[in-house]
């Protein structure tokens, strides 16, 4: 996975061009992690589905009734209210988190 940072206060992170917005980020980019405010998600998504993103992963405790609003019924996939962390590369407690959320089926598929 390619990960491509956005945020409107920095150039650059650890080397990786930073975009300052949505809009600005590369045609071919499928999909989008969100870490933000709950004041922000709603904004964010709204610019994700005017750029044609159809795959959206919201960080437990950036969703609000008004995000989740924009995604329902919106044709996106999305996943809300779980940890990136535990799913993608997991290590230290999130992968213990993960193995025990897999055991009792209650892992998102």
């Amino acid at each position: 996975m390619n990960i491509i940072p956005v945020n409107p206060h920095a150039d650059e992170i650890h080397g990786s061009k930073v975009y300052h917005d949505i809009k600005s980020l590369p045609d071919d980019v499928k999909g989008l992690i969100i870490m933000t405010g709950k004041d922000q998600t709603a904004g964010v998504i709204r610019e994700a589905k005017g750029k044609g993103i159809k795959n959206i992963w919201v960080q437990q405790m950036a969703e609000s009734k008004e995000a989740l609003n924009e995604l329902e019924g919106s044709g996106i996939n999305y996943i809300t209210k779980e940890c990136i962390l535990m799913h993608y590369k997991p290590h230290s407690i999130h992968k213990f988190h993960a193995a025990i959320r897999k055991f009792f089926r209650r892992f998102p598929r």
